[in-house]
């Protein structure tokens, strides 16, 4: 099993005022877990992901606000907070046996190259509305956590806490500048 370093998350405020605030972390812990697969194949065996702790639904997440689990796409999660690396390893060890070996998920450790932007207050939603291509927002898709989207030009996942009017997107690391100017750009 690979080693894994431990990462401490560096923040910088970009936007602070009444309506909104935006902070910009770098070195969030996470680690993606990759599982691909025939459908055929997984008909009558997918019952071991849950046993994994693996949300099954796209856009779907478990945990909490500390510690989530994303099924961000068809064999794709995301493992945040607290010792993601190590509960990503064992709910990769889980598919190996429960699979008989038939299955060998890919385990990464992207904290590194992973910027994450909370973004919260009460006119959140409206600030975020004006990049992102998902309507997450909606009674329609209100049963989802997370979402696969657009932020400005860039790919992205976003998490949703509607109740609580806070959101994060999680981008690639090399759209840090591009980021910080769009940001920069809309609140100027």
């Amino acid at each position: 099993m690979a080693e894994f370093a431990l990462h401490r998350a560096e923040h910088q405020i970009l936007v602070s005022n009444e309506a909104i605030e935006v902070v910009c972390s770098s070195g969030v812990p996470m680690a993606k877990l990759l599982l691909r697969y025939h459908k055929p194949f997984m008909a009558d065996r997918s019952g071991f992901l849950t046993e994994a702790g693996l949300p099954l639904k796209p856009g779907s997440a478990v945990g909490d606000a500390a510690v989530r689990t994303l099924c961000v796409g068809l064999g794709e999660w995301l493992f945040l907070g607290q010792d993601p690396i190590e509960r990503s390893q064992a709910a990769r060890a889980d598919i190996i046996r429960a699979s008989d070996g038939d299955l060998s998920p890919l385990l990464v450790d992207i904290t590194d190259g992973r910027l994450m932007l909370d973004v919260s207050g009460p006119r959140a939603a409206d600030f975020l509305k004006s990049f992102v291509t998902a309507p997450f927002d909606t009674r329609d898709t209100a049963d989802r956590d997370c979402f696969s989207t657009l932020f400005g030009s860039v790919a992205c996942v976003l998490l949703a806490d509607t109740d609580r009017r806070t959101y994060s997107v999680i981008v690639d690391v090399s759209y840090t500048d591009y980021m910080k100017g769009l940001i920069a750009k809309s609140t100027s």
